[in-house]
């Protein structure tokens, strides 16, 4: 039984049977006369335990012998470490019997590494080849006729473009003019396979209103079906002096775009006499 226990039990008999005094309780703990009481460490006790002191407080008189503090117990919740269980590679057998066979030990051998095959390049895609470009003839926007024969005296530049297509078109001819000017032909054509006959008269007049440069029109939309114009976007075909179509561009124009075109346009202006 603890401390704590004989001091609380020893406390309460004592106090019960009305013959406890404080030089009682000095004598049973072996407290010098006049020092403090049993009884004062046994309140003391109590109210460790009221305020949730897990220890508490035991009283130890001065002429006690020092114990050692108790050994923590081993915590049984942690795991043991496992056993090993293989059997002996040399068993110890007794004098006279006879030893079992040891079976000789496995080595699984190593996965074999998989070849890796060389890489193969990948085969380069060659450039698209346009067809050559026909020859033809449309109507100005002064009731003219303009014919293109090939070959011709230098590159060419055509635009293709319906009324929805046509809002892109100033974007793609401002910068190439500037680069080419006079070096390169550049006509604009207006796809107008719509338009009936009787209002000819007044697109012509609106178109001749809307642009500066000159405009040839496709009435029927015959020439820009020969060339595979796409609708509602600006169509781009770089031709060189034998009519070979080059390359060819659609949609709004970006830099990487013309750039695409400046790569096939630079070489044949320079080969110019």
């Amino acid at each position: 039984m603890s401390h704590l226990t004989l001091s609380v039990l020893g406390f309460f008999l004592l106090s019960a049977c009305g013959r406890s005094t404080p030089l009682d309780f000095n004598a049973i703990y072996g407290l010098p006369a006049g020092s403090e009481t049993s009884a004062s460490l046994l309140v003391q006790n109590r109210y460790s335990l009221q305020t949730g002191w897990r220890s508490g407080y035991v009283y130890t008189p001065p002429d006690a012998p020092a114990t050692a503090p108790e050994a923590a117990s081993p915590d049984l919740s942690l795991s043991q470490p496992d056993t090993d269980t293989a059997a002996p590679t040399n068993p110890v057998t007794a004098p006279g019997s006879t030893p079992a066979p040891v079976s000789p030990s496995v080595t699984a051998e190593p996965a074999p590494k998989p070849k890796v095959s060389s890489l193969k390049a990948l085969p380069t895609v060659p450039p698209p080849v346009y067809p050559q470009a026909p020859d033809f003839s449309l109507e100005t926007l002064d009731g003219s006729q303009q014919r293109f024969a090939f070959p011709s005296d230098r590159p060419l530049i055509l635009a293709f473009a319906d009324q929805k297509g046509a809002e892109q078109m100033e974007a793609w001819i401002t910068p190439l003019y500037k680069r080419y000017t006079e070096q390169v032909a550049i006509h604009g054509i207006a796809e107008l396979g719509g338009v009936p006959g009787f209002a000819r008269g007044m697109v012509r007049g609106i178109i001749a209103g809307l642009v500066d440069q000159p405009i040839m029109l496709d009435w029927n939309g015959a020439v820009s079906k020969k060339f595979g114009v796409q609708k509602n976007v600006t169509n781009i075909f770089v031709l060189d002096a034998s009519g070979q179509i080059l390359a060819v561009q659609r949609g709004p124009a970006n830099l990487d775009k013309l750039k695409a075109i400046v790569t096939v346009l630079d070489p044949l202006v320079k080969a110019q006499p």
